[in-house]
């Protein structure tokens, strides 16, 4: 029996790799049915419910399994992982101060809630400096701290810096589709849109179950490499490389400088097509307002969900590289 149920551990896992996220949950659950203790039918069915963000399952996953453990190290740090995504801080803050004595004699844990703790509530700076320290104690993967930390310069606007790092990281695991999705992402907003489109691709093949996440990315660098909307991808880009690393109050004055030069850009064709006697008005509004609600969906709505969903892609591989 117990062969039995090492199998299915074994094959959970797979199907978690592979994305078939069902699969791994029903042999999971299979699993802890019959030996509750089981903490790598554990953590699959906890990767599960985070990757299907089902936070607020997740968290009773783990206190689940603390009834049943409760001295279990990593049934601690999954529930402060658990409060961190659903964005709980007093309560997380509470528990990874009691964590701090708790996880004394488990180093590894300790720097694991650490990470996860700085990674969601810590300003980014604070965060890359202790992502430097447990480079220096060796117990996570280094690729993955290299993605991590990208993560936290594109955060703090250090887009391109960001570039960089994830570039490198890709060079080390060309088919990763968590970090080719937060690459295409960052692709579009510093304008190398054929670039993000490749990779977008890329991830959709390797990832099929988050099709619709790449589908928006080529959607969105396709629409950029349309003359028509270069107007909104300048403004994009100009506040890629400057305003973000700026504070709010001062950015605001760059933002709108930025989008005048974006609509002076737009109107280049109107220009053109007025200088060659072939001025059509509608046309003209159509491009001045569809470079602004471009851009506004760029900045607000693309920039943000795509940046954050490729955190919570980094959340869902957080506790599998260690």
């Amino acid at each position: 029996m117990e062969d039995d149920l090492e199998a299915k551990v074994l094959t959970a896992q797979a199907m978690l790799r592979a994305g078939n996220l069902n699969r791994a949950k029903d042999l999971a659950q299979e699993v802890l049915k019959k030996q509750d203790d089981n903490l790598d039918a554990f953590e699959v069915l906890y990767d599960v419910r985070v990757a299907n963000q089902s936070y607020g399952q997740a968290l009773a996953l783990t206190l689940w399994r603390l009834e049943r453990l409760p001295n279990c190290p990593y049934a601690a740090v999954f529930q402060l992982h658990a409060l961190c995504l659903l964005k709980r801080k007093s309560e997380a803050t509470k528990l990874f101060k009691a964590l701090q004595d708790r996880l004394a004699n488990h180093p590894i844990h300790l720097e694991q809630a650490r990470l996860y703790y700085a990674y969601h509530f810590w300003p980014p700076r604070k965060a890359r400096k202790l992502i430097q320290q447990s480079r220096e104690k060796g117990y996570f993967d280094p690729q993955w701290l290299d993605s991590l930390e990208a993560d936290t310069r594109a955060e703090s606007g250090h887009i391109y810096t960001s570039r960089k790092m994830m570039n490198e990281a890709l060079a080390e695991t060309p088919n990763d589709p968590d970090l080719l999705y937060a690459l295409s992402v960052t692709n579009v907003l510093t304008g190398r849109l054929p670039t993000a489109l490749r990779q977008a691709k890329l991830a959709k093949e390797v990832d099929p179950p988050m099709a619709p996440a790449y589908n928006e990315v080529i959607v969105v660098a396709t629409m950029g490499l349309i003359p028509i909307f270069w107007g909104a991808m300048a403004f994009i880009v100009l506040n890629a490389s400057v305003s973000t690393r700026l504070p709010w109050l001062i950015r605001i004055p760059f933002n709108y400088l930025f989008m005048a030069i974006g609509l002076g850009i737009s109107m280049i064709i109107p220009i053109a097509m007025d200088s060659a006697n072939m001025n059509v008005p509608p046309l003209n509004v159509l491009i001045v307002f569809g470079n602004i609600g471009f851009a506004l969906y760029l900045l607000f709505g693309f920039q943000h969900i795509g940046m954050a969903r490729a955190r919570k892609k980094q959340d869902f591989t957080f506790s599998r590289d260690y």
